[in-house]
């Protein structure tokens, strides 16, 4: 978690840039700049990818569209401003031609500092070694931290190996990589040695970097206190997600383009991504300058608490329903608006709706009930047939390690009740001990053209290939199941009601 410091350093009185704003890391510091009470320009290519931030409407955020290769664009994202985050790089981009998209970038960025009057520049690249056989990807990294440092404008330059949270390329490819194969054919490179660290403390180092004055014009690596295997990281994975360990069989024969191919084959991440990313594991990543620790201390997260973090259940009802920052300190590891539709894992989500002219405190008596006695609308022959396939599959409860009030049906169901907003919202959340975990989100909604509308959300989260299989195989019953809750809602309110599914 990153400790929010209202304290603004002397010479950031004026809007600090981001430049790319719009990617996983950039999104996450602008919304702890404008939290520790910075004035932030965030820059994308296209800024209607940055309206569904948290941050996007708060007034110490100026939103612009910039393309960082288009000179006149650049010099008018730069006015006025004194520092900047240079957090571009061209993952996305076609092999053909990338390297020198990103050195005209830099050049064009390091000129434009220069003129605008630019004090500093804050650049995050990767972690490795130039002569230790680094990727394309990588050496490009390194090359625009080199043409960064030509210029007159000093950089702190901030290097890291893979960054942990969920939304993070290199991490959802573990994610589903060990979600959905319980045996796994690599190469070489998953014996690899690297350094991971925790997007928090990503964000800490570069918003702290801010108010240290030693950081100017250096180069630091960052990590966090493990170094391990990626063989050692998918096993931490499978523990924390409460998975068998995974057989790991290498195949030394395998190429970074056969593997790229075989992982885009896995998960719904981008070849385009997916290649450069590959290509880089075969790079040893371990810290060899550890200054930073020094300069600007924190509790380094381990990878597995990073895991834990970025895998746990609670952020997919706290963090989508927040209506501004986080000002709640919620961890940077959860998933965020505006990620990549990957992140997060897996999920199977269905909607039902009920029309009424009943009002919101007649339809909330009924969901009280539910509250305290969930199997009071499943009394039905799919209800019991469900419980006994869960059972026979060695469920015998549902648990769940949230904080809330646990109850106990008639039929020896666990459940939490986790939000409970009288004649607004309650949310129920539920896990099956093998198959996953299950959302349920009750949302009473006034209509425009009178009466009232409830909506009931289901989001299933899977537990590797098992609850795949379970939601697949049981899909058509959870939508009957489904529908008999919001039939026995309506059956208990005396106006006419209309159901549908959505």
């Amino acid at each position: 978690m990153i400790n929010i410091d209202t304290k603004v350093s002397s010479m950031t009185k004026k809007p600090i840039l981001v430049l790319g704003s719009s990617g996983y890391v950039g999104t996450r510091l602008v919304e702890q700049l404008i939290i520790e009470g910075y004035k932030v320009r965030a820059v994308a290519r296209n800024k209607n990818r940055l309206k569904n931030n948290f941050w996007a409407a708060h007034p110490s955020v100026e939103i612009i569209s910039a393309d960082i290769l288009d000179l006149s664009q650049v010099r008018s994202a730069c006015k006025s401003c004194e520092t900047a985050y240079y957090l571009i790089h061209s993952m996305l981009s076609s092999k053909k031609g990338f390297a020198e998209a990103d050195r005209k970038a830099a050049q064009n960025f390091v000129n434009t500092a220069e003129s605008e009057g630019l004090k500093r520049i804050i650049y995050l690249g990767g972690l490795g070694e130039k002569e230790s056989g680094m990727g394309e990807h990588l050496r490009s990294r390194a090359e625009v931290a080199d043409i960064l440092k030509s210029g007159k404008v000093p950089v702190t330059y901030l290097r890291a190996a893979m960054i942990i949270g969920s939304g993070g390329s290199s991490f959802e490819i573990v994610r589903y990589l060990v979600d959905r194969l319980p045996v796994m054919t690599t190469p070489n490179w998953v014996y690899t040695k690297s350094q991971p660290i925790s997007i928090s403390n990503v964000i800490q180092y570069l918003t702290k970097s801010l108010e240290v004055p030693e950081t100017i014009g250096e180069t630091f690596d960052i990590g966090g206190p493990d170094i391990l295997s990626y063989k050692e990281l998918f096993d931490l994975y499978s523990g924390e997600a409460k998975l068998k360990k995974r057989w790991i069989v290498k195949l030394p024969i395998l190429t970074p383009k056969m593997s790229s191919y075989w992982v885009a084959l896995v998960t719904p991440v981008k070849l385009t991504l997916i290649r450069p990313l590959i290509e880089g594991l075969r790079t040893e990543a371990i810290c060899k300058d550890n200054r930073i620790k020094n300069l600007i201390p924190q509790n380094l997260i381990t990878c597995k608490r990073a895991i834990r973090a970025a895998i746990n259940p609670e952020q997919h009802f706290t963090v989508y329903n927040l209506k501004g920052l986080n000002e709640n300190n919620y961890a940077y590891e959860w998933s965020r608006p505006g990620d990549p539709p990957y992140s997060g894992g897996q999920v199977f989500e269905g909607s039902f709706e009920l029309i009424t002219e009943s009002t919101a405190e007649e339809i909330w008596e009924p969901l009280k009930q539910i509250s305290t006695d969930l199997s009071c609308c499943y009394n039905d022959i799919f209800w019991k047939w469900w419980r006994r396939a869960d059972a026979f599959a060695g469920d015998v409860a549902f648990r769940i390690g949230l904080p809330g009030t646990t109850f106990k049906s008639k039929d020896g169901v666990f459940w939490r009740v986790v939000s409970s907003e009288p004649k607004k919202r309650l949310v129920i959340i539920a896990e099956v001990e093998i198959f996953g975990w299950m959302l349920k989100e009750f949302l009473i909604e006034s209509v425009e053209n009178g009466g009232t509308k409830l909506k009931f959300n289901i989001k299933f989260h899977p537990r590797g290939l098992a609850g795949i299989s379970y939601w697949f195989a049981t899909s058509m019953l959870h939508q009957v199941v489904f529908n008999n809750i919001m039939s026995w809602v309506a059956g208990c309110l005396t106006k006419t009601c209309t159901i549908k599914y959505t």
